[in-house]
């Protein structure tokens, strides 16, 4: 067998895929549930970064939850910049993809401060342990409001 029969198949398109661990690694690639995850924990180590740097600098100057918000606003820009363009990958209405996204972002972040001192105060976790356990809480909420609503687009013709 010729190597490129070993390394490609056909799809039904007509247009070659690779086989094995390249095509296994592609075809997770191209879930959008995997992207999301992907620029998701991106963000969310940028997000975690921007936060623990505030805490750092600020810590018992400034409350946690006005920190958590400028490390929101900062993440939020990243956030959406990535997920237009790697994760849903859409064009055009650029604004209004925006003011949604920051509307989802913006309930999230809602839930984010009452949820914090909540976590804080029940398990007693450090406040930068208690956000992770937060953060994966919103995870799945986020995805269904930006995939429905913050970069939906019409169904195709």
């Amino acid at each position: 067998m010729q190597r490129s029969q070993l390394v490609t198949a056909r799809r039904d398109d007509g247009v070659g895929v690779p086989r094995g661990r390249e095509g296994r690694l592609l075809a997770l690639f191209r879930m959008q549930q995997i992207r999301y995850l992907m620029v998701g924990g991106y963000n969310t180590a940028v997000g975690y970064a921007v936060f623990g740097a505030l805490l750092l600098l600020f810590d018992g100057v400034v409350h946690y939850t006005i920190l958590l918000v400028v490390a929101w606003m900062i993440s939020t820009v990243n956030a959406f910049v990535a997920y237009r363009l790697f994760v849903f990958r859409v064009r055009g209405h650029f604004f209004r993809d925006l003011a949604r996204f920051s509307s989802v972002y913006l309930v999230a972040l809602g839930i984010n401060i009452v949820a914090l001192p909540l976590v804080v105060a029940a398990t007693h976790f450090p406040v930068f342990i208690a956000q992770g356990f937060v953060v994966l809480g919103t995870t799945v909420g986020t995805y269904t409001a930006h995939k429905y609503f913050s970069f939906r687009r019409p169904a195709g013709p």
